[in-house]
């Protein structure tokens, strides 16, 4: 019974070991900052972006979309935080990001900074997007 157990735990390292091995390891290429656009705006469903940038705070992870059927850029890229869209990335930065996306290059955004609120000021969000290579 022992000579089986110990059998099952050299397997399953040798199986951890070749599952690191076989990850894909990523190197950081490039870090650009940036701030989201069309911050002032509703969504479709109705939400107030004001809102929900109000609710976010630096270090939060966002998620970058693909907006291909957008009217204004064919380029465009929503930015969604985990409470529902808060933006996109500008128009001069979106046509690369897509492009990046499109390619499966591994792309993160996390907010940098929520700039503004309070008394007759809009909130902005400054982001932080990084960019990896696969080694």
């Amino acid at each position: 019974m022992l000579i089986n157990q110990k059998r099952i735990i050299v397997i399953l390292v040798l199986i951890s070991v070749f599952l690191v091995a076989c990850t894909p390891k990523y190197v950081l290429q490039d870090e650009i900052y940036s701030k989201v656009a069309g911050v002032t705006f509703e969504n479709e469903d109705g939400v107030n972006r004001q809102e929900l940038l109000s609710e976010l705070s630096s270090g939060e992870e966002l998620e970058l979309r693909l907006e291909p059927e957008n009217r204004y850029d064919k380029n465009a890229v929503e930015i969604y935080s985990s409470l529902g869209k808060i933006g996109y990335i500008n128009r001069e930065l979106a046509p690369y990001i897509s492009t990046l996306i499109n390619e499966d290059v591994r792309v993160d955004v996390v907010v940098s900074e929520i700039t503004g609120g309070g008394p007759s000021l809009f909130y902005g969000c400054n982001i932080k997007i990084s960019i990896y290579d696969k080694s």
